[in-house]
């Protein structure tokens, strides 16, 4: 059964990809959805810790639903489509809605759970900020955590203080919290996605997360939600939406020929106007 994400006025900005994230990458994409970010993640729990969240509901018959979208949100982790780039000479980058994960698919070939990459890839990868392994252990929260909240030291901020009041409410819990996990380097450059722990957890960011996990969670952000960082991340999706692909792949059925046969091939032509140009 999916988690519940959503107030039943959010209709289904944010959807639920449970299984190993080379399978289900592709299906949140096809659905025109970008996947959650760290910085989303710890906005949405932020956001159903509030007094007033799902207010319109209370002394209805959904007030159920705020007590379970909060929980669905505080009691489970999350993979998300940051990602953490490992160069075998034990330095990382921290990549914000990384494009490589967004490559994800059944064939993806993987080491130890991490996809496999190029020196190259790491090094043109110049927008992603780069640390040592002991800039992380000395300061966690000024490299990965700042990194993956895009510079909002705001969010970081609040971000801890719901954590620790989170974990001593929910749990009378008063330790060490939000820690960052690493995975060890490997002969070669290897990627993988910043898995978010639950609340009971601590929040951590993992970076150990194993892509071919089959107890994966991904979420899928609705275009409506999505905000200017999801779309500028992703600009292969920015104008594609559901209706939209419909539209054109109807034009490619009214105009085939009953021999020609149904391939990617044969509707490329009608769906290549959806995608912005490379320059």
């Amino acid at each position: 059964m999916s988690l519940s994400l959503n107030l039943p006025n959010e209709s289904e900005k944010l959807r639920e990809f449970y299984g190993r994230n080379i399978d289900q990458m592709r299906l949140l994409l096809a659905s025109a959805r970008v996947p959650l970010s760290t910085k989303q993640l710890m906005e949405r729990r932020i956001e159903v810790r509030d007094a007033d969240f799902g207010k319109q509901y209370k002394g209805t018959a959904h007030e159920a639903n705020i007590q379970i979208v909060r929980d669905s949100i505080w009691t489970n982790y999350f993979d998300t489509g940051d990602g953490v780039l490992y160069h075998p000479d034990g330095k990382i980058k921290v990549v914000v809605n990384a494009p490589f994960l967004r490559s994800l698919n059944p064939k993806s070939k993987l080491k130890n759970g991490a996809l496999i990459l190029s020196d190259e890839l790491y090094a043109q990868t110049t927008d992603a900020p780069e640390f040592t392994r002991a800039e992380v252990e000395q300061d966690r929260f000024e490299t990965v955590w700042l990194s993956l909240f895009q510079n909002d030291r705001a969010l970081l901020k609040e971000s801890r203080k719901a954590v620790t009041e989170e974990l001593k409410t929910r749990y009378n819990y008063k330790g060490e919290n939000m820690s960052v996990w690493l995975a060890p380097a490997q002969r070669v450059t290897t990627g993988r996605s910043w898995y978010v722990d639950r609340g009971d957890s601590g929040s951590n960011a993992d970076g150990y997360d194993d892509l071919g996990y089959d107890i994966s969670r991904l979420v899928g952000v609705a275009p409506e939600a999505q905000g200017p960082v999801a779309r500028s991340a992703s600009p292969e999706l920015q104008e594609l939406n559901l209706e939209a692909v419909l539209a054109n792949v109807g034009k490619g059925l009214e105009k085939r020929d009953q021999a020609t046969p149904l391939t990617s091939e044969y509707f490329r032509p009608y769906l290549e106007n959806l995608f912005p140009k490379k320059q």
